[in-house]
């Protein structure tokens, strides 16, 4: 499913009025336990304010200003959606080169996502996207080049790859809590940013539903920091192998590859999707833990 058709369907379920565009939230403030948002539109008060601006996060970079903030992996991302109505793409697949990586997703209503990474100087910006990807993939196995032939240079996103350096040391801070990239910001290596963003919203409503708000926010960092840390430093790794470049290594990790047994590698997966949402109700604990 394309992320927009997902945010429309779930925006459609809200009530008339719940969402308010296009006003920027400067900071907010939990002095007094009634947490305040000083927006473009004027100061609004909450019982609980929830923190997903993104990787970027400057509610994150306010209360945590000792965090190290963001780590560049020394990647750049191309990404673009090609419309329905070419050849066929039956299965998503990505292919691993020197540095460099290409995958194909075939969507729902027929559209093509498309993405492909490099190792590249941070900033690096080519002056044509076209000709970068033909030159990088258009010489490698089919349908690429063909897919490539069909992209719109206008549409193709471009995007440095960072996750965050450490873990924060906790998601919540009085009646304020961090979600999604805000909070633990990772690269998509493993495909688990957006994932873990959903996990978030769906154990903090369940922790919320008629709880004491500052227990319910010690809860919910208790129940996701440790998880999403571990994935974080996971995503980090996977990136580092199919980023190789020096021919022997490269040799070893497709070697490594190919002889991996296919349940092997299904089960490497299992712990990413085996996680209990609704398991968390003990309150009390506060802080992260780094995994080991």
């Amino acid at each position: 499913m394309h992320r927009p058709a997902l945010s429309a369907a779930l925006t459609a379920a809200l009530p008339d009025g719940t969402l308010r565009y296009g006003t920027a939230v400067g900071s907010v403030e939990d002095a007094d336990g009634r947490p305040v948002a000083h927006t473009s539109a004027g100061a609004l008060t909450a019982e609980v304010v929830i923190a997903a601006d993104g990787i970027h996060s400057p509610v994150r970079r306010q209360h945590f200003p000792a965090h190290p903030g963001l780590h560049h992996s020394g990647e750049t991302a191309w990404r673009t959606v090609l419309p329905a109505g070419g050849p066929p793409v039956r299965a998503a697949a990505e292919t691993w080169g020197r540095g460099e990586r290409f995958g194909v997703v075939p969507l729902a209503d027929g559209r093509v996502y498309l993405y492909a990474t490099a190792v590249v100087p941070e900033g690096y910006r080519p002056a044509d996207v076209r000709a970068e990807l033909l030159r990088r993939y258009g010489s490698w196995h089919d349908p690429i080049p063909a897919l490539l032939e069909r992209i719109d240079p206008a549409a193709v996103l471009q995007h440095d790859l960072y996750d965050l350096a450490a873990p924060l040391p906790r998601f919540h801070q009085g009646r304020l809590a961090w979600l999604g990239d805000a909070a633990h910001a990772m690269t998509p290596n493993l495909g688990q940013g957006g994932c873990q963003a959903v996990e978030d919203a769906a154990v903090l409503a369940h922790l919320l539903d008629g709880a004491d708000v500052p227990a319910a926010l010690a809860a919910y960092s208790a129940a996701r920091c440790a998880r999403t840390d571990a994935l974080r430093i996971r995503s980090r790794r996977a990136g580092r192998v199919a980023a190789l470049r020096h021919p022997l290594a490269v040799a070893a990790r497709d070697l490594a590859v190919r002889a991996a047994p296919a349940r092997a590698a299904r089960r490497a997966l299992d712990d990413l999707f085996a996680f209990d949402l609704l398991a968390f109700d003990g309150f009390g604990v506060d802080g992260c833990t780094r995994p080991d």
